[in-house]
């Protein structure tokens, strides 16, 4: 069995990484971290509005999982303008950033780029080891919150493993529903997730067919 949360030792220091919506995740980003990770990498096809400000979800959490890790990390986000495959723009804006969130080095606009910054491990280390004011891994008290032992997370899907590919609306059909189940029981109500299907599923707007059924005639 591979690990989930792989951290490899290598010349320029100890690589962990991550792909586009795990970085909204601190848990993954804290698990590589206590793995011994030092270097994050990062990669996403984050699309418009939310890797452009006044969002910017990329550049905001990677630069906080850095800042709360005391890591360094090296951001890429793909730029590319709207496609059969890809309805929505991409927002680029890959960039590398300090162990306390600096940003070193940042590419601007869509398309091809190369962006590049010194990492010093050793300054990393030295940091780590030394810093008393904002050592957030050192003093990071795991004992104090009990939230990952409750069930109220998603629900593992273990039968997944020895299905065939999902489809689109297989996905969609079981994130609204491990959403509804999830917040009927914060809330203590019940709490219907509207099913809205893209066109390019198959389906019209608004609610959608369960699974297992054909999508409407005239769709």
């Amino acid at each position: 069995m591979y690990p989930l949360f792989p951290v490899v030792e290598t010349e320029i220091g100890r690589l962990g990484g991550f792909i586009c919506y795990d970085a909204l995740f601190p848990e993954i980003a804290r698990q590589l971290a206590l793995g011994g990770c030092e270097i994050f990498l990062g990669s996403t096809a984050w699309m418009d509005p939310f890797g452009r400000p006044p969002l910017d979800w990329w550049t905001v959490c990677c630069r906080a999982r850095s800042i709360e890790n005391m890591a360094y990390g090296i951001y890429t986000g793909s730029g590319v303008p709207p496609s059969p495959a890809n309805e929505m723009p991409t927002s680029g804006g890959s960039f590398i950033c300090d162990y306390e969130g600096r940003v070193l080095a940042q590419s601007q606009g869509a398309g091809e780029t190369m962006t590049y910054a010194t990492l010093d491990i050793d300054a990393l280390r030295d940091h780590r080891q030394h810093d008393r004011g904002n050592n957030l891994l050192a003093h990071l008290r795991l004992s104090a919150y009990d939230y990952w032992r409750k069930t109220a997370g998603y629900t593992p899907q273990a039968h997944f493993r020895d299905a065939e590919e999902l489809t689109l609306e297989e996905c969609d059909e079981i994130g609204c529903r491990e959403m509804e189940r999830f917040w009927s029981d914060y809330y203590r109500e019940d709490i219907t997730v509207p099913r809205r299907r893209p066109p390019h599923w198959g389906y019209s707007w608004g609610p959608g067919p369960s699974m297992g059924q054909e999508p409407p005639a005239d769709a």
